[in-house]
């Protein structure tokens, strides 16, 4: 199964800059891969421009997303971006429910959850982000904590679910919040056992058999001396880099390091 490494440049650049980026990863990442697929979330700002770059250039194998996007229908929203307008311009995915948001904008799980039907039912591809914090992971609460963020999508909609994850359109990212910033280190085996819970938390819920599992990516500080020790665990199915993925050079480095077994 291919390995998909998802570059999310976040608010850390200007439009200008993520031009630039996106430049450069045109000339660096290699054109066509039968094992990896690379998927880039710029900002709003430059997003319709690199769709227009990556289009120009004929490299529709490298997909454009979106940081977040509403769970509601066109209208009165001020400062939000629909799902259908992502879709209506080229977008090819988007990230919901990631920790800086549930923690900084107080996102909790119903509304994650409502923003990734939303956007799945507009035919956009989700990166569903789940993982417990600090003081979660030192009462033991990792199970506990996966299942509520996770529970709320096939509580809204369940057959949706079913057939959005055997068709790799919802795929998970497990962030282990608690290793960010801390001094602490999650290693592959914690990211696994991790992943195997939000296995039996998604086997729990949907009608999955076991050649349809999820698609579960790996996002805490990932890097090219640590890519390969995930990326060769068969559970991992790839990454979510942050800062790693603004410079071209490093984020080339990771693709050509990561393990497809």
């Amino acid at each position: 199964m291919k390995k998909i490494i998802v570059a999310n440049w976040k608010m850390n650049l200007e439009a200008e800059t993520e031009i630039g980026l996106f430049q450069n990863y045109l000339t660096l990442l290699p054109a066509t891969s039968q094992e990896i697929e690379v998927w880039i979330a710029p900002s709003y700002l430059s997003l319709i421009k690199i769709i227009e770059l990556r289009d120009y250039a004929s490299r529709k194998q490298l997909r454009l997303g979106a940081q977040d996007a509403s769970e509601a229908e066109p209208g009165a929203k001020t400062g939000e971006i629909s799902a259908m307008s992502l879709k209506k311009i080229g977008a090819d995915f988007v990230i919901i429910g990631h920790s800086e948001r549930r923690s900084h904008l107080s996102e909790n799980s119903k509304l994650c959850a409502q923003k990734a039907i939303r956007a799945l039912s507009s035919d956009l591809k989700v990166i569903f982000c789940v993982g417990e914090n600090l003081s979660q992971r030192e009462k033991g609460e990792l199970a506990k904590i996966l299942s509520e963020q996770i529970a709320p999508l096939f509580e809204i909609d369940r057959k949706l679910m079913n057939q959005k994850i055997k068709s790799r359109d919802l795929i998970f990212a497990y962030e282990p919040v608690w290793a960010i910033g801390t001094g602490k280190a999650a290693t592959p085996q914690i990211a696994v056992a991790a992943h195997e819970q939000i296995v039996a938390i998604c086997q729990e819920f949907a009608d999955l058999p076991t050649t349809a599992l999820p698609v579960i990516l790996y996002g805490g500080s990932v890097n090219p001396q640590n890519i390969a020790d995930f990326t060769t665990e068969p559970l991992i199915g790839g990454v979510l880099v942050g800062g790693a993925s603004l410079q071209a050079e490093t984020f080339a480095e990771i693709i050509e390091k990561t393990t497809v077994c």
